[in-house]
């Protein structure tokens, strides 16, 4: 485990925000000093300060070889196979893994000091090509039950790739990792107006057990990703109940966005604040 001083030369940062890892695939420092705003009173800004550590004795979920065979297969016999197909799936593959952990720490609002203590996810994608238009929508369901059960379920749409593919993995309350195998959940079916629903259901498998969920959204807010948005994201923060148990985290809307950057006064450099 690297101390503080030694931590300092792997970290990275920009426009305030500082991410340092401490140990491989079990801890990071996360830093943050500047202005925040309310995500829906733009001209309302704070000064935050964040000081928290992310930590996780769990595993991670590698898409690469942790989803199973029959859920790619799925996606593959929704498109047309051609030499030029197989040919893009192998120019656009990304590595993909995400892990769940615990953030615990304090953040400084205005001067008023408040504890974080819960739990979180994180994720890292890498590749030869990373192209936010590539994509025309997702939707994620990232969860934490209040058994200790957690996990990420959803779909996404890469049209020149996969039209539908369904990804995701539940951590059991005693800490075992299983991937996906069913859901039936459409993408169609939820936001295809570019307004995410509020209140709505869907169920899932891991092997032969079924999940019934349901989500109703508490407050949402949009962020833009890509060097020209091509990506809107709607964050939406939400309540779960997941076989009757009850649950928090975030739905993660993405939709194409082709209209290019928004005029300044409606810049994304400063960071939403619920």
């Amino acid at each position: 485990v690297l101390n503080v001083d030694e931590a300092e030369d792997s970290s990275f940062s920009s426009e305030g925000l500082k991410l340092t890892p401490l140990q491989p695939m079990t801890c990071w420092w996360l830093q943050y000093k500047g202005m925040m705003r309310l995500s829906h009173n733009p001209q309302k800004k704070f000064q935050v300060q964040l000081d928290a550590r992310w930590q996780s004795d769990l595993g991670f979920f590698n898409y690469d070889t942790d989803m199973p065979m029959r859920s790619l297969a799925k996606g593959l016999s929704n498109e047309t196979w051609t030499k030029n197909y197989f040919k893009c799936l192998k120019d656009h593959h990304q590595t993909h893994y995400e892990q769940f952990g615990e953030l615990t720490g304090n953040v400084i609002i205005d001067n008023v000091d408040f504890n974080i203590n819960m739990s979180a996810m994180r994720d890292h994608s890498f590749g030869y090509r990373r192209e936010w238009k590539a994509f025309h929508r997702y939707a994620l369901h990232i969860f934490t039950l209040a058994d200790g059960t957690r996990g990420n379920v959803g779909v996404i749409c890469i049209p020149n790739m996969f039209s539908r593919l369904e990804i995701g993995y539940v951590y059991e309350k005693e800490g075992s990792l299983e991937p996906l195998t069913d859901l039936d959940f459409e993408l169609y079916q939820h936001g295809e107006n570019g307004i995410p629903p509020s209140d709505y259901g869907f169920t899932f498998k891991t092997g032969q057990k079924c999940y019934e969920v349901k989500v109703q959204v508490e407050e949402t807010t949009d962020l833009y990703l890509g060097l020209d948005w091509e990506a809107r994201i709607t964050e939406s923060l939400s309540r779960f109940t997941v076989n009757g148990v009850e649950g928090w985290g975030v739905v993660e809307w993405m939709y194409a966005h082709r209209s290019g950057r928004r005029p300044a006064g409606h810049s994304q450099s400063a960071v939403s604040l619920r």
